[in-house]
């Protein structure tokens, strides 16, 4: 992914220098989120494969911008449960940042290899070829004719991606939408009968919505409106052309067995920040306000997107 700057969160919402650095923000949520176990993280069941997974057998398969490798290990397992991972031939993982894992570029490298590879083995696709891009992707038109432009690292795949999970990365391009990227994935590198496992957060879920109201409060508004699930579904799907929406569903994250996690996550998500030793600021009283709600801490919708010409 092409970097993102937050100095917006931080001069918009901050009071202070309490914001988290991007590789600690992605660790800490997904251990927080336990994005790594599938019956926390993935909407439909090992039991009941959705219509689409019904005979869907991916031959190629890339995890765009997948961190520490903690939901592509929760996909492919529930994808083996599915019975999806019979023809399988190789998996692309993709992740610029080199700092998320301790010990650099060469450890998370193994690290990724590693955990795709245990769970490739426990379904019984040793033979399945790994391939780690440690590089930064981004879209460029330079040296194309058309204007849409292309993504240099996924050139390689083009037109060969049977299934691309693209989590939580739509927020680092163009305008945050989505719009530019998913219609670039489906143009350019999905295969015929392709699909699109697309994740974005949720406006409509405790943790935004109580920041909404903080934001009204100090006369701010949000620096990223466009990085919803809710936008990308009214305003964006309905805008790219022979783009079919297969089936959406929403995962929500329970969190606070152990003390203190539950603050920690909030505030992480809310602010992007640690959590302060001082209640009193309008930040901290409205992570203390979500305490006292029974609901689900954070949402996010997946939307498995294919293209309409595949019907």
């Amino acid at each position: 992914m092409p970097e993102k700057h937050y100095s917006e969160w931080q001069t918009n919402y901050s009071p202070d220098e309490r914001t988290v650095p991007e590789e600690r923000f992605v660790v800490r949520t997904d251990e927080l989120l336990l994005k790594h176990l599938p019956d926390k993280s993935i909407p439909w069941q090992a039991g009941l494969p959705p219509l689409w997974a019904r005979g869907f057998t991916p031959r190629t398969l890339f995890d765009l911008g997948c961190g520490i490798g903690g939901f592509t290990r929760a996909v492919l397992t529930r994808l083996g449960e599915w019975g999806c991972l019979r023809h399988l031939e190789q998996v692309v993982l993709v992740e610029r940042d080199t700092t998320l894992f301790s010990g650099g570029a060469d450890a998370l490298h193994s690290h990724l290899t590693e955990t795709v590879a245990a769970v490739l083995a426990s379904f019984g696709k040793d033979n399945a070829r790994i391939h780690v891009l440690l590089e930064n992707m981004e879209i460029t038109t330079s040296g194309r004719s058309h204007a849409s432009g292309f993504i240099p690292i996924l050139e390689p795949w083009r037109g060969n991606s049977d299934l691309i999970i693209a989590s939580h990365i739509t927020y680092y391009f163009g305008d945050g939408s989505g719009h530019g990227l998913i219609d670039l994935l489906r143009r350019y590198y999905l295969s015929t009968g392709g699909l699109i496992w697309c994740v974005i957060r949720k406006q409509c879920c405790p943790i935004y919505l109580a920041r909404a109201d903080v934001l009204r409060e100090l006369g701010k508004q949000d620096p990223k409106p466009f990085d919803y699930a809710e936008h990308f579904e009214s305003s964006v799907l309905p805008t790219l052309p022979e783009v079919i929406l297969t089936d959406k569903s929403d995962q929500e994250f329970l969190i606070g067995k152990k003390r203190g996690e539950y603050e920690e996550a909030a505030y992480y998500l809310m602010w992007r920040e640690a959590p302060a030793g001082n209640w009193s600021t309008p930040h901290a009283k409205a992570v203390m306000g979500l305490s006292n709600q029974p609901e689900p801490l954070f949402c996010e919708r997946h939307f498995i997107i294919g293209k309409e010409h595949a019907k």
